[in-house]
């Protein structure tokens, strides 16, 4: 993928940014978690490329997946017992209250230098982007 084309799915399509880890998860539990969501996507059809990002400082081994719904995205992310998941132009958190989501809404995409000196970003195919809500 080229970044004209992560452009365009960032812009105009559905997809999701997910992870399976946890910051308190020890490197077997990390690998468990990681293949146990691979499974998932495979099994459910879903198209995806794994990606690296840093979410709140931590480095994440996390999923980029096409054309996928909101609701599907919020279900594997409670799935996987995520604080958050970032579904087309929102970054969603959960609200444990009531076990719902939360919304920010992206404002504007920063890539490539600008985006890994940010606070969070994610890296897929070697293309950097960042989000500013």
């Amino acid at each position: 993928m080229n970044k004209t084309q992560l452009e365009r799915i960032l812009y105009k399509s559905s997809y999701a940014i997910i992870s399976a880890d946890k910051k308190e998860y020890n490197q077997t539990e990390l690998e468990l978690a990681r293949r146990r969501l691979e499974n998932l996507l495979l099994e459910s059809g879903y198209y995806f490329v794994k990606c690296l990002g840093k979410y709140n400082d931590v480095v994440e081994q996390g999923f980029f997946i096409f054309d996928i719904s909101e609701k599907e995205s919020q279900y594997i992310g409670k799935l996987y017992n995520q604080e958050s998941v970032i579904w087309g132009h929102t970054l969603q958190f959960l609200n444990n209250k009531n076990d719902d989501y939360s919304y920010l809404h992206i404002k504007d995409i920063l890539w490539d230098i600008k985006a890994i000196k940010q606070e969070n970003y994610c890296i897929v195919d070697n293309i950097a982007f960042s989000f500013i809500f």
